[in-house]
């Protein structure tokens, strides 16, 4: 297990995700052109909303549309913690898992292809712990739920090939970790926080670990499957620290781990910047939804996704 920063390896900004996750960090695009009207009326009186014009989302693609009044209430409960030099359990409650809920779920909890979760006693599996460390946890993730899902596809066969392959993993479990919420709901994105001021290190380790474990359980899942690796250069990961969310990535290479730090892609400190925070995390969502989730099915269930609906084929032993 290693930790670099990324700038260190600027090949990987090949990848688009990690371009736009940059391109967040600077607050361009992501605010949606629709609340453009109301947040220049609300400026007048509260300088902190003061954007340019770079910030707004081009009309055909989707910024951050999180209310004014959400974006405030997110602020000021920042401010509190930071007066109050609150424990990470006190951020966590007051400030990261709401964020996460509204960034994901918007107004309130609906049935989606991803969500999220608080995962503070997630252990690492014995058989996915690496060699020498200790059994780290993270405090949220973003995982994929086929059963809520909308298309038919996830829900008729993805969801009990999931539940069919399981029952041959230990613990029965899909993840590396045998936490029960998330027992047939494959982790895609962890999320490791700190108190504002805690060890930037002491989040990278957690997650170093976490990542080390995800990368020996997809490794042994492709080898049962008789596919690879391939198609997955990476896996995102996030560490907050207080009022600031890094983004981070890790890549497998043969037996090591890699963990590749990048810097700060949003503030709670800031209007901007929680705005910024709510797009990086819907944007990593969507990387789940579009990127990881069909490489898994096809990797690791052993289905062919298909161009359109009549393509559809269900994993050997479904058929």
């Amino acid at each position: 297990m290693e930790r670099n920063p990324i700038a260190s390896r600027r090949g990987l900004f090949r990848f688009g995700l990690l371009v736009e996750m940059e391109a967040c960090g600077h607050g361009a695009g992501v605010v949606s052109p629709a609340l453009k009207a109301n947040i220049t009326a609300h400026s007048v009186a509260d300088r902190s909303f003061t954007f340019r014009d770079y910030v707004y989302a081009e009309p055909k693609t989707a910024g951050s549309s999180t209310s004014i009044s959400d974006v405030a209430w997110i602020m000021a409960e920042a401010r509190e913690c930071q007066d109050a030099m609150q424990s990470e359990a006190g951020w966590n409650t007051s400030i990261h898992f709401p964020l996460l809920h509204k960034a994901i779920y918007g107004v309130r909890r609906h049935a989606r292809l991803v969500g999220t979760a608080p995962c503070t006693t997630a252990g690492i599996i014995k058989e996915y712990l690496p060699r020498n460390a200790g059994g780290k946890m993270i405090d949220f993730c973003l995982f994929l739920n086929p059963t809520q899902s909308p298309v038919a596809r996830d829900k008729n066969i993805a969801a009990p090939a999931i539940s069919k392959l399981s029952r041959s993993l230990p613990c029965s479990v899909i993840n590396h970790t045998d936490f029960l919420p998330l027992r047939g709901r494959p982790i895609a994105v962890s999320i490791e926080t700190k108190k504002r001021g805690g060890s930037q290190q002491d989040a990278e380790l957690p997650m170093t670990t976490w990542h080390a474990a995800q990368w020996k359980l997809l490794s042994r899942l492709v080898q049962d499957a008789g596919r690879s690796l391939d198609g997955l250069p990476f896996v995102p990961a996030v560490l907050v620290n207080g009022n600031d969310w890094i983004f981070a990535a890790s890549t497998r290479e043969g037996e090591k781990t890699i963990l590749w730090l990048e810097r700060s892609f949003g503030s709670t400190g800031t209007a901007l910047g929680t705005y910024s925070v709510v797009w990086g995390l819907q944007r990593l969502a969507r990387w789940a939804e579009e990127v990881y989730w069909p490489w898994f099915c096809r990797n690791v269930l052993g289905m062919s996704i298909p161009t359109s609906p009549q393509d559809i084929t269900a994993p050997a032993g479904q058929r």
